[in-house]
């Protein structure tokens, strides 16, 4: 405890004065009728809230009844929760946020993930449960249970991106061009929608790896793919659409066209293009993509199936019911082959040609597509 509330100390740059109200030793436990009014306004009175995260990964306060109140406590008061962890623990922390979910490694930046999902204020225990029983059916009667648990969560998800960007605040432009912290913590606030986040983090990586690697470099191209994703999630088109050309005419150039890398970007493009209303010239790429992919893949891996029912449902949009039909055959032909004729995805893009055979009239076919998959 003393070594996080050290490091915390040092890292947000306060004195070593600063005076701690720990609850472990100021609250009486074994006085909770005497103490537990009084819980709230200590907290609040305190003017931010530390918890010490050890291990990070599990931390043992979220699951303590009386801590979960200190948190509820600690969102009413608008005070700041912050995260503290000594050296190693915060080492550790960042090292699994800058390692991908298929490493292999046991913490990964999926954990952080995990860990806040595992979060359940209903779970929460005392030692004595009638302490638990009590807090709980307060907490219950103030705000309810799943919306306890989300704000919580929400707590600590905050205050862990609070000391991840502090550690890409501090990386050199070399650190955040070479490194994956920074890129991997742009990454995590986009699988939590967080996209207001996520661009500056992502402005960062690709300002830091134009100056460090060049313009051409394949993890400059990532990056320049990355933003256009946060500015397309975002809904700003316009400035999405420049940053993938950029990219895709970079990876034409440096690795060809039937590289995975440049055909990922072929397909980003084709479907901002889709989505901006721009069909016609979309589909040219969502051609090309199904090619490379057939080439390079074979025709029934997972990814020839994916753009092939892209090009089928844009070949639909574009009033082309019968491309749209013979492509969407294929591959749902290639769907049952791969997952089986009763797999939800395999009943889906089923579904999507059942569609098309109606809207072409073909009654027959759809019926008999029906006959086949019972599940349809």
């Amino acid at each position: 405890i003393f070594e996080a509330c050290e490091a915390h100390l040092e890292l947000n740059g306060l004195p070593a004065s600063t005076k701690f109200w720990c609850c472990f030793y100021s609250f009486r436990q074994h006085h909770i009728a005497e103490d537990l009014p009084y819980l709230s306004a200590c907290v609040a009175e305190s003017g931010s809230t530390v918890i010490v995260s050890q291990p990070w990964f599990a931390p043992g306060p979220l699951t303590r009844a009386f801590c979960i109140k200190e948190l509820y406590a600690t969102a009413v008061a608008r005070n700041p929760l912050f995260v503290a962890m000594d050296v190693a623990q915060r080492d550790h922390f960042l090292k699994a946020l800058a390692t991908s979910r298929n490493s292999g490694a046991e913490h990964h930046i999926g954990t952080i993930l995990v860990m806040i999902a595992d979060i359940d204020a209903s779970k929460a225990e005392c030692r004595n449960p009638e302490d638990r029983d009590a807090i709980l059916s307060e907490l219950e009667a103030l705000v309810g249970t799943r919306k306890l648990t989300e704000l919580v969560r929400d707590l600590t998800r905050r205050a862990l991106l609070r000391v991840a960007r502090d550690a890409v605040d501090a990386q050199s432009a070399e650190e955040k061009a070479r490194g994956a912290l920074a890129n991997n913590l742009g990454s995590l606030l986009m699988d939590m929608g967080d996209y207001e986040g996520a661009k500056p983090l992502y402005e960062e990586v690709l300002a830091a790896s134009r100056e460090v690697l060049g313009d051409r470099h394949r993890k400059t191209l990532t990056a320049i793919n990355n933003l256009g994703g946060v500015y397309e999630k975002m809904g700003e088109y316009d400035k999405a659409r420049p940053l993938y050309e950029e990219a895709l005419a970079a990876q034409r150039e440096t690795l060809g066209e039937s590289h995975p890398e440049t055909l990922k970007s072929i397909n980003n493009l084709a479907m901002l293009l889709k989505t901006m209303g721009d069909l016609d010239a979309a589909r040219p790429m969502y051609e090309q993509v199904v090619e490379g992919t057939r080439k390079a893949l074979g025709n029934n891996h997972p990814s020839t199936l994916i753009s092939m029912f892209n090009l089928g449902l844009l070949l639909e949009d574009m009033g082309d019911l019968a491309g749209a039909a013979q492509i969407l055959r294929e591959e749902v032909a290639g769907m049952r082959a791969v997952y089986g004729p009763t797999h939800k995805e395999t009943l889906s893009d089923a579904g999507a040609l059942y569609d098309v055979l109606k809207k072409l009239g073909d009654d027959e076919g759809a019926a008999a597509l029906a006959a086949e998959l019972p599940g349809l």
